[in-house]
């Protein structure tokens, strides 16, 4: 009897129990830390998102007249902005014959490689100039495409698309 009320008498740093819950909780401290890192990989992913898009000093030519962004679409090569609610503006509203520019809004499923292939039914709406308002309000699910067209207007024209 006096050799198990020695055992219950060792301090507590000299069992074995103690020293599993040591080992134990430096595997969970270690762990945890990386897993900040993997969470930290995901947010830089996320970051790639972009929630503002903004288009300046289009010019004449038919090339610098169109844009295209996807929405949360892996491995699109241009901009990829995420799901939600927009508001599209025009932000130079000084309009005369010459500055008048009008932008036609297209949001698709499908992604079209020309911007001709894009279908009248994805049209949803035009801003800028005297006849139109200056912004529109659009919701974009993943995958979707959004295509935006000058249709009239010249040189520096100022566009934006900003999440709500």
């Amino acid at each position: 009897m006096s050799s198990n009320s020695e055992t219950n008498n060792k301090p507590v740093y000299k069992k074995w129990w103690f020293w599993l819950i040591i080992i134990l909780l430096f595997f969970i401290v270690i762990g945890s830390q990386g897993g900040t890192d993997v969470q930290n990989n995901v947010q830089d992913d996320d970051s790639k998102l972009m929630s503002e898009v903004e288009w300046t000093n289009w010019g004449d030519d038919n090339s610098n007249q169109q844009y295209k962004i996807a929405v949360e679409v892996e491995e699109y090569q241009g901009d990829i902005i995420q799901a939600g609610n927009y508001k599209i503006t025009q932000t130079n509203t000084a309009y005369d014959e010459y500055t008048e520019r009008i932008y036609n809004i297209y949001v698709s499923n499908q992604n079209y490689e020309n911007f001709e292939d894009v279908q009248l039914t994805d049209y949803i709406g035009s801003i800028g100039g005297p006849q139109y308002e200056n912004e529109l309000s659009i919701s974009l699910e993943k995958g979707q495409y959004v295509y935006v067209s000058l249709v009239q207007g010249g040189q520096n024209g100022h566009f934006k698309m900003v999440k709500e």
